[in-house]
């Protein structure tokens, strides 16, 4: 059962329950689900190309965490986060959860890479973060209840782990966003 909508905190502790990939698969899940919030042109484009980096370390794990950090912030300052700074009120939402949800990706890389050090803002991600992606959502224009709770329900009842540390098997876009929309 999924947490209601007053208790977000209750995610992070409901999906501590569940693979490491499979986390990062309910956020980045959310995270498309916004996308369509944002408006098109380049962002969308690089929001696009972001959550494809994500997704394809949620794959294969041969993505690192600076390459996904970059797609957040860099030298260029072409990165989402200088979207999200710069996005109309009603847009913002959408850009954090986006945003978030590529951080978290980058944390969970970092760390499966025995990373010591992280950059500045990754360093700050913990579990808490899938709650700060599932409150932005919320938040956001056209969020579903009904998906984020077949979201929640999928990973429970096919990505539990008796040791939440655990990578777990790879878990592909299609399946879970066909599984949350299915519900």
């Amino acid at each position: 059962m999924a947490p209601s909508s007053t208790s977000d905190q209750a995610y992070s502790e409901l999906l501590g329950q569940c693979t490491i990939r499979a986390r990062v698969a309910f956020v980045l899940c959310i995270a498309e689900a916004e996308t369509g919030v944002i408006d098109a042109g380049r962002a969308a484009a690089q929001v696009r190309s972001a959550l494809d980096l994500a997704w394809q370390w949620e794959l294969t794990q041969d993505v690192s965490g600076d390459a996904l950090y970059a797609a957040l912030e860099n030298e260029n300052e072409d990165g989402l986060m200088n979207y999200e700074w710069t996005a109309p009120d009603a847009q913002k939402p959408a850009w954090v959860a986006i945003t978030s949800a590529i951080a978290y990706t980058s944390w969970h890389a970092f760390g499966g890479a025995g990373a010591k050090h992280t950059p500045e803002p990754i360093n700050e991600v913990t579990e808490e973060v899938i709650d700060q992606v599932v409150a932005n959502a919320r938040r956001a224009p056209g969020f579903s209840q009904q998906f984020l709770d077949g979201l929640v329900r999928h990973c429970l009842e096919n990505y539990r782990a008796r040791d939440p540390s655990s990578l777990g098997e790879p878990i592909r876009r299609e399946v879970i966003w066909q599984a949350a929309n299915s519900a």
